[in-house]
């Protein structure tokens, strides 16, 4: 491919783009679907893979001295797409309840964490035999 059709392609790409973070804007605000916003997040991704594909392509057979250039657009643009990508994020996890670990109660009511107390009493993997000890009644002959 010639440097024009590659740059058209790009220049489509980053006008999809564009349009996708304008209707994001409005999306982040308003909604409250973690499903959806996970979708959103995904198609976020793929569109800036795509760009970066064509950036890749373009850097390939333009110029050298148009490459710097190039760079910084293309730059600059990603870290719109990136900040975007941070936005969804924030908001997935804001909307995303923490998740506690289940809390189980000993003899003693001291609260400790299923984990800690599976860790702390393993079962045994062997069976010992039983020992018997006779009683000592104070004199060391017996």
């Amino acid at each position: 491919m010639d440097a024009d059709k590659i740059k058209n392609k790009r220049k489509a790409l980053k006008n999809s783009a564009t349009k996708f973070v304008n209707n994001l804007d409005v999306s982040l605000d308003s909604e409250t679907n973690v499903n959806h916003l996970e979708i959103l997040y995904n198609q976020l991704i793929e569109k800036i893979n795509s760009l970066k594909i064509a950036d890749n392509e373009l850097l390939n057979v333009i110029e050298a001295k148009d490459i710097e250039k190039e760079v910084d657009q293309a730059e600059s643009y990603m870290e719109n797409l990136i900040s975007y990508k941070c936005k969804i994020s924030q908001r997935i996890a804001s909307l995303t309840p923490p998740v506690v670990p289940p809390v189980a109660y000993n003899s003693t009511n001291v609260p400790t964490s299923i984990t800690q107390a599976a860790i702390q009493e393993p079962k045994p993997a062997i069976k010992l035999p039983k020992l018997t000890v006779n009683k000592f009644y104070g004199d060391h002959k017996n």
